[in-house]
């Protein structure tokens, strides 16, 4: 009986040290990389990398940078995700997986942890977009094509409308269509030498340029 007593508060105190779930321990790990990232200036490269490799659909591009709190189309929140971010990352910057005290983070919300994320990658997204804008030939996208260039818009919605997070991007006859899971498609086109929002009859929306300001 002396050797349970002994054990019952040990298994106590391991139950209180777990005030987080796994997911959103790893969420907000992967937001700490991120913003060390964006203090060495380098999650503009992050994003191109991410977006041009081809290894990612547009989904989960969409939920590595844009919506962590979102479930995938299998209905899980996918950890490994996170892991995939924190590799892109990792490939750019130099950086140790810090250690969190989860006590500070009891209280904290899936969706607050994606608003926070969103705040730095939303500022790095419009740089890799305004560069693209004034024609300074990024080589990321003008080697790898416009498909890319698509999904980078795609990532750029998803950001600006968390609600209804991109998951599918297609280019075909020089139109980007982005597809959500809860909206119409939305449409971009190069119109002389200007990237358009434009409706599916192809009238105009609205420049690019100033969806980004």
């Amino acid at each position: 009986m002396r050797f349970l007593c002994i054990l019952i508060p040990f298994a106590m105190v391991n139950v209180m040290v777990a005030v987080i779930d796994e997911y959103t321990r790893q969420v907000i790990i992967t937001n700490k990389l991120i913003e060390r990232a964006d203090a060495e200036d380098r999650m503009p490269d992050i994003i191109r990398n991410t977006v041009v490799n081809g290894k990612y659909t547009m989904e989960k591009i969409s939920l590595m940078l844009a919506v962590p709190e979102f479930e995938d189309s299998s209905g899980n929140l996918n950890l490994g995700n996170q892991l995939l971010m924190r590799g892109e990352i990792k490939a750019i910057v130099a950086i140790i997986v810090p250690a969190i005290n989860e006590a500070e983070y009891q209280d904290v919300t899936l969706e607050e942890l994606g608003s926070a994320r969103r705040r730095i990658t939303t500022e790095a997204i419009k740089t890799v977009l305004s560069a693209v804008i004034r024609n300074e030939k990024d080589p990321y996208f003008t080697k790898f094509g416009l498909r890319n260039l698509c999904k980078l818009l795609g990532l750029f919605r998803s950001v600006q409308h968390p609600s209804s997070p991109v998951v599918m991007a297609s280019f075909r006859y020089d139109i980007c269509t982005l597809g959500t899971n809860n909206t119409a498609d939305i449409r971009y086109r190069y119109i002389n030498d200007q990237i358009w929002e434009i409706k599916s009859n192809n009238l105009l929306t609205q420049p690019l340029a100033d969806q980004i300001q």
